[in-house]
């Protein structure tokens, strides 16, 4: 490691050593995301190995999102979250989902919404609704939404909408829609016709359809159609059927 350490130019070296770790050279990471030759198993462990926590998150978002290494992602973000990171906290949460870890999911969600990360805050609501929690996943949403976060506010409006408060599940899903959440304008439509408002359903329709899908009447009418043949009405749907998958970057 003593080479990585030596100074390229008086200011610059690849390694800078700190307190027990090294601060990978931000050159070093650039060049090594913007060539197609793929790191050795050996060179990312060394790496997370003998790095930061800040500069951890940064790995495990290229690992993951360049490389597809989804293995070497988790063990930066498992160091980096462990260390205090909230986006790595974060991450990890959306690998340990994915994997099937439900309960190690939340457990890093918990601990990224104490550190005030509102994606968290949803994606936690979004597992405890999956789970039946209707009440908790209810909190979490209204913390998200309430910081403008439109996916919360169009799936706390699902939720309501499933306990019967269909007052104010309209006032979520107007709120959404406002913001350009068209599966918000969708189930506001639905939820305005089932309340038997039909003018403004249809006048909420056509302006959809003109500004943001063209064929929306169609897929709408087909839908109406499905349920009809299986025996049901339309009815409002989450945003998300469960929690958004997409790492974010780090700060």
């Amino acid at each position: 490691m003593a080479w990585a350490t030596r100074e390229i130019n008086p200011t610059v070296a690849l390694l800078e050593p700190g307190d027990g770790v090294f601060t990978v050279y931000d050159f070093a990471l650039d060049r090594l995301t913007a060539t197609d030759d793929v790191p050795p198993a050996v060179t990312w462990q060394l790496v997370i190995d003998n790095t930061e926590p800040g500069e951890l998150d940064k790995i495990g978002y290229q690992a993951e999102i360049t490389y597809g290494h989804r293995d070497v992602a988790e063990r930066a973000w498992q160091r980096a979250a462990e260390a205090g990171r909230t986006n790595a906290m974060f991450n990890l949460g959306i690998v340990l989902y994915e994997r099937g870890d439900l309960t190690e999911a939340e457990t890093w969600w918990r601990r990224a919404v104490e550190n005030g990360d509102t994606s968290a805050m949803h994606n936690l609501g979004t597992l405890l609704h999956e789970r039946g929690n209707l009440t908790e996943a209810e909190t979490w949403y209204r913390r998200a939404a309430d910081t403008s976060n439109t996916t919360a506010m169009c799936n706390l409006g699902a939720l309501l909408y499933e306990r019967g408060n269909l007052t104010e599940a309209e006032t979520w899903y107007r709120r959404a829609a406002d913001n350009g959440d068209t599966t918000a304008l969708c189930n506001l439509r639905i939820l305005l016709e089932l309340q038997g408002k039909l003018l403004e359903a249809k006048t909420l329709c056509r302006w959809t359809a003109d500004v943001f899908l063209p064929n929306l009447g169609v897929l709408l009418q087909r839908w109406k159609s499905l349920c009809s043949s299986a025996g049901t009405s339309p009815r409002p749907r989450p945003a998300t059927e469960g929690p958004p998958t997409s790492a974010t970057p780090p700060p």
